[in-house]
Parts: C-alpha cells; sequence; structure tokens
C-alpha cells in the first residue's frame, strides 16, 4: 500500500511540473487543426502561416520538457500526435487545396495519391522517431530523415510563394508552380521515411556557447525574414531539406580516408547508412 501511495504522489507531481511542456505541445495540435480549418475555407496564406505557428510551439515544448527535466515518454506520445497533425495532415490537405482549384493543372487522383502518400510518410517518420529518441539532450543534436517539421516547411513556404492559386490570374509563375507543388509534397515525404542525416538546428545555433560569428548569420536570417519573409522561408527550407542528399551523395562521391578524424556527430561509418 505505501508504494501504491508513492506512485500515486509521483503521479500527482509529474502531472504539475509538466503542464508548461504539454500546453506547448497542445498549442502545436490546435494551430495544426487551426491551418486545416483555414485551407477547408480557402485561406491558403492563413493556414500556411499556422504551420509555422506550430513548429515554434514545437521548438519549445521539447527544449523546456528537457530544460525541466520532466521530459517523459508521454511528453515523446504528446508530441508525436500534435505533430501528425500539424506537420502531417494539414501540410497534405493544404496542398491537396492548392492544386485542386477550378483550373486545376494536374490530375486530381495523382495528387490525392501524393498527399495520402506524404501524410502516411509523416506518421511513420513520427512513430519511428517516438521509438527510437531518448531524452538526453546529446540524442537531439541529429535526425535520422527530414524531420516532419522540415517537410511540413517545405510544402508551407511553397504555398506562401503564390498563396491565392485560386483568386489570381494565370500566369506562367502560378502554372509552374501548381504544377510542382505535387512533385515537391511527393519528395518530402520520401525524404522523411529515409535514413538521411539532418542536423537539428534549433539545438545547434542555441545550445552552449556560439562563435559570434553565429549571432551575425541568425540575425542576418531575422532581417531577411523580416524584409520577404516568403522567399526567405522557401529558399530556407528547401535548401534545408536538400542537405540530406547532398551530404549522403558527397559521402558515396568523395568518402573520408579511413585515418581521417570525424566531423562530428553522425560522421563517417554512420553517413555510409542505407536510405531508407
Amino acid at each position: 500500500m505505501r508504494e501504491i501511495g508513492r506512485l500515486r504522489l509521483k503521479g500527482r507531481i509529474l502531472k504539475r511540473v509538466a503542464i508548461l511542456p504539454a500546453l506547448l505541445t497542445l498549442g502545436n495540435g490546435i494551430s495544426g487543426f487551426t491551418s486545416v480549418v483555414q485551407a477547408s475555407r480557402d485561406h491558403l496564406e492563413a493556414a500556411s502561416w499556422l504551420i509555422f505557428l506550430g513548429m515554434i510551439f514545437d521548438a519549445l515544448d521539447g527544449k523546456v520538457a528537457r530544460m525541466t527535466k520532466v521530459a517523459s515518454n508521454f511528453g515523446a506520445q504528446l508530441d508525436s500526435l500534435c505533430d501528425a497533425i500539424t506537420f502531417g495532415l494539414a501540410p497534405a490537405f493544404l496542398a491537396l487545396k492548392v492544386v485542386s482549384t477550378p483550373r486545376a493543372l494536374v490530375d486530381a487522383n495523382f495528387v490525392w495519391m501524393v498527399c495520402a502518400l506524404y501524410l502516411s510518410c509523416a506518421i511513420l517518420r513520427l512513430a519511428r522517431f517516438t521509438v527510437e529518441t531518448s531524452p538526453d539532450e546529446t540524442a537531439h543534436e541529429e535526425f535520422k530523415g527530414l524531420p516532419s517539421p522540415g517537410a511540413a516547411g517545405v510544402v508551407a513556404s511553397f504555398v506562401l510563394i503564390c498563396p491565392d492559386f485560386a483568386k489570381t490570374p494565370s500566369t506562367v509563375l502560378s502554372d509552374t508552380l501548381q504544377r510542382l507543388l505535387p512533385f515537391a509534397v511527393l519528395v518530402a515525404g520520401l525524404l522523411m521515411i529515409s535514413r538521411l542525416r539532418y542536423v537539428h538546428m534549433v539545438n545547434r545555433l542555441f545550445r552552449g556557447h556560439r562563435p559570434f560569428a553565429s549571432l551575425i548569420e541568425v540575425l542576418l536570417v531575422v532581417l531577411l525574414i523580416a524584409l520577404n519573409p516568403q522567399m526567405t522561408l522557401f529558399l530556407a527550407f528547401f535548401g534545408y531539406a536538400a542537405v540530406g542528399p547532398f551530404r549522403y551523395l558527397r559521402s558515396r562521391w568523395f568518402p573520408r580516408p579511413a585515418n581521417a578524424p570525424e566531423a562530428g556527430p553522425g560522421a563517417g561509418a554512420e553517413e555510409e547508412e542505407e536510405l531508407i
């Protein structure tokens, strides 16, 4: 009976301490749900920005949980469920709405299959991450496969370039983007379930002491976002998605000598892993 009482007390303490990370995680899920609602009403730009709002909540919840030492399996499961909404369902539905305009230029069945595949890949990616991850801060330096927020950023930033596909007159740019979007969604989905290495940008930039040049780089990115947020986010997320294939091809074409020192986490033999 005494042991049962201790377990109950521990459960009550955990609920009180972990409330802030849980609320941040739920903020992520609510952002994704609201994005779906806005996309269903053809407010495509608002739906895209809500996905980025979900990314802010997603970046904060895990960081707060690890800083306060309340990271738990419950938090990991909750995070994956909310990520599946914000970075799986919301981008897939947004892409479907963008391409399914009155002047649709891509076959509707193909678009549906691509979006369904993207959603499936996002769910598989999150399930794999939940199984393989650990609360240790050092386990969050790199990802295996494109993170689901990165894939969602590819889709959302693509839409921000020309958000009013259904309203703007047909132009070469809007028609080209509408034709390319399903292929961008397809590639982003496949990159999520790959084993390609991706750096955790938030942890790399804000963990510990960084060189003064890092501060300048962050300020430069903030300035570019302020001047032209749509194009900056578009280039940033597409560039980040391209890093994984680039590193893989570089390791294949220019293998590191056996006696060369490792460049950091994920370097060396780990980069030789299979794609899937």
